[in-house]
């Protein structure tokens, strides 16, 4: 729930720049983790897949978020 607004505010940010490189990078990396997310709980949620040893039901998407915003300050 929080990545898709989160892309939506940061991304017009990171193409003021003249140099569009950084901009990309961020948009894969935004993708990439947004999907390990995605995937991680469609794997606990649909199919059972996680340890309830660790009590492990997927990656955090608001600790994602989190890191990928803030790996974008020292720009």
């Amino acid at each position: 729930m929080l990545l898709i607004p989160i892309a939506i505010i940061m991304a017009p940010l990171h193409w003021k720049s003249d140099d569009k490189r950084p901009a990309w990078y961020w948009v894969l990396a935004f993708c990439a983790v947004g999907a390990v997310v995605s995937l991680s709980k469609i794997a606990f949620l649909g199919f059972g897949i996680g340890s309830a040893r660790f009590y492990f039901t997927g990656f955090s998407g608001h600790s994602v978020a989190t890191d990928v915003n803030l790996a974008h300050l020292p720009m």
